[in-house]
């Protein structure tokens, strides 16, 4: 509340710098802005060495002007920012894998985030692919959530598979000039080597992962997920010092 009631204080005073300076003295006088003395009108006019009736019209025109200025002047202090949104990207594992996704969805949500998953999203009468197509075309960041089955149909684009229609949309995106920090690898289960247990597809090879395959450390593993999407890094590079005299 202190905190608003600054912010509230702060666009008062720009308000009344935008105004002609004698109405914004009226205001300031009526509303003991410059003392901390609150005025009836015709103790402010008497202040102002002014008839009560030229005092109030004063005021009125001061507050016609204020009035004039709400929806000009931004307040980003009062204003929430639409939340990020997060698109996820998933293979249907299991049954226990469609589950770990969403609740890994819902403590993104529960932390701000506004999170497109096919799961609550999808309904009947929806288009399935354009769903996808439009979440990964609108969402700030998409998720990859990397298995070993994943990696399997993201590498055949020929499959009839969500997942494998999804990264030839990732790929165009790339390929067009999206930025390559928008499209987030997850490591849910599977390694980095290739072989049968590989759950990286070919074109995330070489790229850094979120690895969550270690349940235990799920909380931490998470907190640097909201990190990077929040973009608050836990370590921040010191300042450069001066150079030293040798």
């Amino acid at each position: 509340m202190e905190e608003m009631l600054r912010t509230i204080d702060k666009r008062r005073a720009l308000e009344l710098e935008l105004i002609p300076a004698r109405l914004a003295n009226v205001v300031r006088v009526k509303h003991g802005l410059l003392d901390g003395n609150t005025r009836s009108d015709l103790e402010a006019a008497q202040h102002l060495g002014l008839s009560e009736a030229s005092f109030k019209g004063l005021l009125y025109e001061a507050y016609s002007q204020i009035r004039a200025l709400q929806g000009v002047l931004p307040v980003p202090e009062l204003e929430r920012r639409p939340p990020t949104k997060v698109f996820v990207s998933y293979s249907w594992d299991s049954e226990e894998h469609k589950a770990w996704v969403r609740w890994v969805s819902e403590r993104l949500v529960f932390n701000g985030l506004q999170v497109l998953l096919d799961q609550w999203d999808m309904h009947p009468g929806v288009s399935f692919t354009q769903f996808m197509e439009q979440s990964i075309a609108n969402a700030d960041f998409v998720l990859c959530v990397f298995t070993p089955s994943y990696a399997e149909k993201a590498n055949n684009r020929q499959s009839i598979s969500g997942t494998g229609y999804e990264q030839q949309i990732v790929s165009g995106q790339i390929m067009s000039g999206a930025p390559r920090s928008k499209f987030v690898p997850i490591l849910r289960a599977g390694t980095y080597q290739a072989g049968r247990e590989c759950a990286i597809p070919t074109h995330f090879m070489g790229v850094v992962c979120e690895d969550f395959r270690s349940d235990e450390d799920f909380e931490v593993s998470l907190e640097s997920l909201l990190r990077m999407l929040y973009g608050k890094p836990k370590y921040m590079p010191p300042q450069i010092g001066v150079e030293p005299t040798l």
